[in-house]
């Protein structure tokens, strides 16, 4: 009888584990009374922290990572083993040191995949240095596609497109507020002034009350920045274009009298999709309206261009593949370019550092860096001695069948069972809820 006793209590126990573990202590709660198994939510989180069993097999492969324990305020480290699939552990920060004292545990290890932080670098350099580091090639072309929007940013005068054949085939929307635009340019004349006068940063902003950043960014461009505008997306299903078409085409010009009409007929939108399809098709929109201000300041000579190419835009078009951007994307980035030389001189070299990547060829490495340092252009000549310093990893990247992309699958997971939570998980519950499935992904 107490032998049975016990393993209707070790059974109960294991329960609790697995409902604390699948839904967390408050809903596990909840499910276990509909079940007539009633058991406190601090009772499932305390099963749910038991030590989980042993790992079995050293891990030979490792991927390192941060992921946000509050988001902007607070980072910590995930630890993934690569070749099973499973989480590790769970760091508290992103030090050097912590790295270092969790691979101390695993001296086996060969090779960790990691992205370009300094911290995890030092941190695999001190807790396995005889391990191989690996930078994940994702991260790689991020940061190198950063490094071309930095040098588009600069010279904002040159990203204008005011060609006929660049400008959209519909009426750019109004800049935000009201006055925006002449604020911005204010603003950038204030910074711009007393820093050729020879006045500091620093001195700026406090006299400004600006953000560092927004200091800095107006200091360094050699023009007003103007804003880039985003094409308009379609704004009506195409099973029920046709008939506003029609009534359209009779002389029906109420957007309102079309949307009562087509949503006769089925259409879910709102009145505001149907507004912005009449708008589209208006020859001339009424004269008070923020489209006709900004058309009328266009014409005048006093309006922003029609179009400018954001900076992301010519550094994407820069890191993309050479058979990925259409033909009319390709002359965007031929015409921004030919417009300064800084931006002719960093894209060439950025785009074949990217099909270096994407293409796995280290050999090309080499001369790549040596070529980058004697560039003219200053971004470039700093992002290539960054990657000097860690051109044994980045060699191993072009060769090696790693990268972090594991690891982001389990920071999801991790995201997930925050919100699950209401992030107010302590970080040694996270773990143990993280690490229960070690023994369901082991092969």
């Amino acid at each position: 009888m107490a032998g049975a006793r016990g393993r209707r209590s070790a059974r109960r126990v294991e329960v609790e584990r697995v409902v604390g573990l699948a839904l967390g202590g408050a809903a596990g709660a909840r499910r276990l009374a509909h079940s007539r198994r009633p058991a406190s939510g601090a009772t499932l989180l305390r099963r749910v922290r038991r030590p989980p069993a042993p790992a079995g097999e050293p891990p030979r492969v490792v991927g390192v990572d941060d992921w946000a324990q509050r988001r902007g305020v607070r980072d910590g480290t995930i630890v993934v083993d690569l070749e099973r699939g499973r989480p590790l552990d769970l760091l508290p920060d992103r030090a050097a040191a912590t790295v270092a004292d969790r691979l101390r545990r695993h001296p086996g290890v060969d090779a960790v995949a990691r992205d370009r932080s300094p911290e995890d670098a030092r941190g695999i350099a001190d807790g396995a240095p005889r391990a191989t580091q690996v930078v994940d090639r994702w991260h790689l072309l991020r940061n190198l596609r950063e490094v071309a929007e930095r040098v588009a940013a600069r010279y904002p005068s040159c990203l204008a497109e005011e060609e006929p054949s660049a400008r959209p085939a519909t009426p750019p929307l109004p800049e935000g507020t009201p006055g925006s635009r002449e604020r911005r340019r204010a603003r950038d004349e204030a910074v711009r002034a007393p820093r050729a006068a020879g006045l500091s940063l620093q001195a700026i902003q406090h006299r400004l009350g600006c953000a560092p950043a927004t200091v800095r960014k107006d200091a360094d461009i050699d023009g007003f920045p103007e804003r880039a505008r985003r094409p308009p997306r379609p704004s009506m299903p195409d099973p029920y274009a046709p008939y506003p078409a029609e009534r359209w085409a009779a002389g029906c010009r109420n957007a309102r009298q079309l949307w009562r009409e087509v949503r006769e007929r089925g259409y879910p939108g709102s009145p505001k999709a149907v507004k912005r399809w009449a708008q589209r098709r208006r020859p001339t929109p009424a004269p008070n309206t923020a489209i006709a201000c900004v058309r009328a300041a266009q014409a005048r000579g006093t309006g922003p261009p029609t179009r400018s190419a954001s900076p992301r835009r010519v550094a994407t078009l820069v890191v993309a593949r050479p058979d990925a951007p259409a033909d009319d994307e390709q002359g965007v980035l031929a015409r921004v370019c030919a417009r300064h030389t800084d931006l002719a001189a960093a894209a060439h070299p950025v785009g074949r550092l990217a099909a270096t990547v994407r293409e796995r060829t280290p050999d090309a490495l080499g001369p790549w860096l040596a070529a980058a340092e004697a560039s003219g252009v200053a971004d470039l000549r700093t992002f290539a001695r960054g990657l000097r310093q860690d051109e044994p990893a980045i060699r191993a990247a072009l060769t090696l069948p790693r990268s972090t992309g594991p690891v982001q699958g389990h920071i999801n997971r991790l995201e997930l069972l925050k919100r699950q939570m209401d992030g107010r998980a302590t970080l040694d519950l996270l773990r143990a809820r993280l690490l229960a499935a070690r023994a369901a992904a082991s092969p």
